[in-house]
């Protein structure tokens, strides 16, 4: 798969159109993401994060097609459901589980 086609495949993924994605980015002309859809020109590293950062994916797998597309593909699913437990909680609740936590590591001797 080539930078072009992943480019494609996560605009697609979010429901853009050429010409949303440019002007998220800030592009006058969607031919920009066009000529690099079609791998006709390669983008260079501001653009491919700009990219990432509109399609809310990461610029390695842009760029590489390595690991998971987005960053919470790479967080396993247990620890997601703990975070939008603690974002849930007021500033009490989220120092009392942070502080719950600690304790954990301290008994299993894990470094956080």
């Amino acid at each position: 798969m080539t930078i072009g086609s992943r480019i494609k495949q996560a605009r697609k993924l979010r429901g853009f159109t050429q010409v949303e994605l440019s002007e998220r980015c800030g592009w006058e002309h969607q031919s920009r993401i066009s000529s690099y859809e079609r791998d006709e020109r390669e983008p260079g590293k501001e653009d491919v994060e700009s990219i990432a950062s509109v399609l809310d994916v990461r610029a390695a797998w842009l760029f590489f097609g390595d690991g998971a597309m987005t960053e919470t593909e790479a967080v396993p699913q247990e620890l997601q459901s703990l975070y939008r437990l603690m974002v849930g909680l007021d500033d009490a609740g989220r120092k009392k589980a942070e502080d719950l936590f600690r304790l954990a590591f301290d008994r299993r001797d894990i470094q956080p």
